[in-house]
């Protein structure tokens, strides 16, 4: 099954996650974490892959992160995607201090919160030489990336796909990272607007260190132990409590001013939930602390509950929500589809392997519907055999049996006398008096528990009257006694002629001779 790799480089720590695509739906194979100190980006890849990533996979997806893009909301008065494509420079140019030129931009509808004309997009610039500073790196370990996409979109993809995706409204994601911290206004079908704020996890770290006078190890240790909750009322523990709320005050306030920089373009949005994601989101009592500062409900959330996973993760599972978002964009799954490449390789491993699995399932099915076929005709056909041979046989004895008789000549003779006699049958059916219908009767009723042998039946119908004659015989008196009071309760009959019977001298059985006037 096709397998993808999604990469997420971080500022301290590469992420990744390979999802494989099973006919089962999306599974996880593995999680990956990799923390480096002290090392460029591209020696951080080198590592990844020459010492903690052996698997194969088919197809790599890596993000950018949210400070190396740039983020507008832009309104046009049309609709039209190529159109905007070719005008983002223009319209952009003055935005930037060092102009649109040089940059690759990707944009999306997005829904507008109050009444306008025109149609709002959000657009992500991205610098080319940050994009090819990337492609660069990852040359280095003979890796090439088949999509470049953003984390705020990677995050966007995994919210959609989980759980949390159920509940409807606008919500919050805010992906607390070393450096920075992500933050994105969503609805339920687009990412609205997004905004990277250069402070992150390292930032809550240095304030225990500065508070304490410690390096910056004990703190990130302390940290992580204690959180919010190692307020005792010992001086240095309530230090501890005092930094890290100061770091959330601020994060509080650039998550008001995301949001009101938000509505300053688009209208103000009522925030139904906040989810947070990240290495920050670790933080003990950070959920109820940033409930009680926005007013807003707070939990952290689990990108892996809706996914099938091989191998229990080491670390914390919303630490892989960009990876796995990453992943899904690979697999062609996500609400949010951009590329930051210049170009992408239409024909990788990934899509050869699906090329061949379609292929595969077209012949099976082929071979299916040819196998199924093949017992359908067969079995067609030897009904037809077989019918044809009892046909033949019953000819045969049919033909036989008027030897010497002259009746039918051949085959043809026989065939023109059975459709004479079924036109004929039609033709006392549909009548008014139909002597059919006296037979009916008596096939259904009169012969119930009787031992009736039938000799003879001649039908009459025309203009004036309809007659049936029945010649046959009962084997006692009893018997006859009943079929003649059976007799006399057909419907629509008007006159019976009562002859005597006698027993038969070889027999014995009591024959008679029935005539019927309808």
């Amino acid at each position: 099954m096709p397998i993808v790799l999604g990469l997420d480089i971080g500022y301290s720590a590469i992420k990744a996650s390979l999802l494989e695509d099973t006919m089962h739906g999306e599974r996880v194979k593995r999680l990956f974490h990799m923390p480096y100190k002290g090392m460029e980006r591209k020696e951080a890849i080198d590592q990844f892959f020459q010492e903690v990533f052996t698997d194969e996979f088919d197809r790599l997806v890596v993000s950018l992160k949210g400070y190396e893009g740039s983020v507008r909301i832009l309104e046009l008065p049309f609709d039209d995607v190529k159109k905007v494509a070719s005008v983002l420079p223009f319209e952009l140019d003055a935005e930037f201090a060092d102009g649109a030129g040089e940059k690759k931009f990707e944009f999306h509808r997005i829904h507008a919160q109050r009444v306008t004309s025109n149609f709002p997009y959000l657009v992500i610039g991205v610098r080319e030489d940050c994009i090819g500073q990337y492609l660069e790196d990852l040359k280095g370990s003979e890796q090439s990336p088949y999509l470049l996409d953003y984390d705020a979109y990677a995050n966007f993809n995994c919210y959609f796909e989980s759980k949390d995706h159920q509940k409807e409204g606008v919500k919050l994601l805010v992906d607390i990272g070393a450096r920075s911290t992500g933050i994105n206004i969503i609805n339920d079908e687009e990412l609205l607007y997004t905004r990277s704020v250069f402070f992150g996890g390292k930032d809550f770290s240095q304030a225990i260190a500065d508070r304490l006078n410690m390096s910056f190890e004990d703190a990130e240790e302390m940290k992580l132990v204690y959180g919010l909750e190692s307020g005792s009322g010992e001086e240095g523990a309530n230090q501890v409590v005092e930094a890290l709320c100061s770091c959330l005050d601020f994060l509080a306030k650039e998550i008001k001013l995301t949001l009101g920089s938000y509505s300053s373009l688009q209208g103000a949005v009522d925030v139904q939930c906040l989810y947070l994601y990240g290495g920050g989101s670790m933080l003990k009592g950070c959920e109820d602390y940033l409930t009680q500062m926005l007013d807003i409900p707070v939990q952290v959330a689990n990108p892996l509950q809706e996914l099938k996973i091989e191998e229990t993760p080491s670390q914390p599972a919303q630490l892989f929500s960009v990876a796995i978002g990453l992943a899904y964009r690979g697999l062609g799954i996500g609400q949010v589809q951009h590329d930051f490449l210049p170009r992408s390789n239409p024909l990788d491993t990934y899509s050869q392997k699906r090329i061949l699995m379609h292929c595969a399932a077209v012949m099976a099915l082929s071979f299916i519907f040819a196998l199924s076929s093949g017992i359908e005709l067969a079995a067609a056909w030897y009904t037809h055999y077989d019918l044809k041979n009892v046909y033949d046989e019953e000819t045969d004895k049919i033909l036989a049996s008027q030897k010497g008789k002259k009746v039918y000549s051949n085959i043809q003779e026989l065939h023109r006398r059975i459709g004479g006699r079924k036109k004929l049958l039609e033709r006392f059916r549909n009548a008014e008096r139909s002597p059919i219908r006296v037979l009916d009767y008596l096939s259904s009723v009169a012969v119930a528990g009787l031992d009736v042998q039938f000799d003879q039946i001649v039908m009459q119908n025309d203009a004036s009257r309809s007659q049936l004659i029945i010649v046959g015989s009962v084997p006692r008196a009893p018997d006859l006694v009943k079929w003649e009071t059976q007799l006399d309760k057909i419907p629509g009959l008007t006159k019976r002629e009562r002859p005597t019977s006698q027993p038969d001298s070889k027999t014995g059985r009591y024959t008679f001779r029935q005539v019927l006037d309808l």
